[in-house]
């Protein structure tokens, strides 16, 4: 099923969306009606939420209603019951193994978008064994939409599938494609954003600069010393991570995710040197660490004074409910 179709709304939808647009303020038609604008918010929320989003992502005016601030509170409840079920049941009225957190970098309702949209894929292409051209394009479709609403799940399957790609056959739009999905995923993610980007700066080295010529990176030189980047900014920034490691490993640890790969910061560092055969020295650690710095206190000062709001707004909930 092509991506358009999965999208694609019933009549019953299409009245939905209707009567939301009609609610909106500015929408009544008839100057003597009472205003309907009131009515808005219960009628969201009691909307399908499957049915939502398909209406969302085709109705911008609506999608920006749903991200109204009043609405915060809801989608950051439903958000935090789609983390992993048990297992041996899959059951809806179950509790999940983990639940998802809020991010500071992006909307719950926009990671709800993600995920719909990542599950979707998963439905619809679990069963295919021969896979041609036709339907890899349609599954690509899938997975740029839900990456584009921050779906980790999807950024990393990209990017897996595009660095095979590469393997075969080396092309600097592929190329290209992939580092602009993991730089997306190092500023929605953070720590795990960072580390998936350093894996890409890693693996891109495997081929030959000439080939690729990706933007501002000339050599495999280059190449180590951005992951290595890459790596000390996602070491600098685990303190503050720890809702995106909770989401894009679903309640694992780093070490437990990377299958051992990675038990300390220590030993991410060392196999990068290793797998770098001598391309990454003390200078290189040196102005790894410099750059580093810079790039996590931007990304500090641009958030730490919203989450600390919010860790006081949690924390005066918390008391009204002792």
């Amino acid at each position: 099923m092509k991506l358009s179709q999965f999208l694609q709304l019933t009549d019953e939808e299409l009245k939905t969306y209707e009567a939301i647009f009609l609610m909106k303020p500015g929408s009544n038609t008839e100057p003597n009606s009472e205003p309907m604008s009131n009515h808005i918010d219960s009628y969201i929320i009691n909307t399908d939420l499957a049915t939502l989003i398909r209406i969302v992502v085709r109705y911008p005016e609506i999608n920006a209603i749903c991200e109204s601030p009043q609405f915060a509170g809801y989608w950051q409840d439903l958000w935090s019951q789609c983390g992993l079920k048990p297992a041996e049941t899959q059951h809806e009225n179950k509790p999940t193994v983990h639940q998802y957190d809020p991010m500071p970098t992006v909307s719950c309702f926009t990671l709800l978008k993600g995920l719909y949209l990542y599950k979707g894929y998963q439905n619809v292409f679990a069963e295919i064994t021969d896979w041609t051209p036709e339907l890899r394009a349609d599954a690509r479709e899938y997975l740029e939409m839900a990456a584009k609403f921050g779906c980790f799940f999807a950024i990393n399957l990209l990017c897996e599938e595009g660095l095979k790609s590469l393997t075969s056959k080396p092309d600097k739009t592929i190329a290209v494609d992939i580092l602009r999905l993991a730089q997306r995923a190092a500023a929605l993610y953070w720590t795990p954003g960072y580390l998936l980007l350093a894996t890409v700066y890693q693996e891109m080295s495997l081929h030959t600069e000439d080939t690729l010529q990706l933007p501002g990176v000339q050599s495999k030189e280059a190449l180590f010393s951005e992951a290595l980047v890459s790596i000390y900014v996602a070491q600098k920034l685990e303190p503050f991570s720890e809702a995106m490691l909770n989401n894009a490993y679903q309640g694992k640890t780093i070490a437990e995710a990377t299958q051992g790969t990675i038990k300390s910061w220590f030993q991410a560092k060392v196999r990068l040197e290793t797998y770098a055969g001598g391309l990454i020295n003390a200078s290189t650690h040196l102005r790894a660490d410099r750059k580093a710095v810079l790039i996590a206190n931007k990304i500090k000062k641009t958030y730490l004074p919203q989450m600390a709001e919010k860790n006081e707004e949690k924390k005066e909930v918390n008391l009204s409910n002792a």
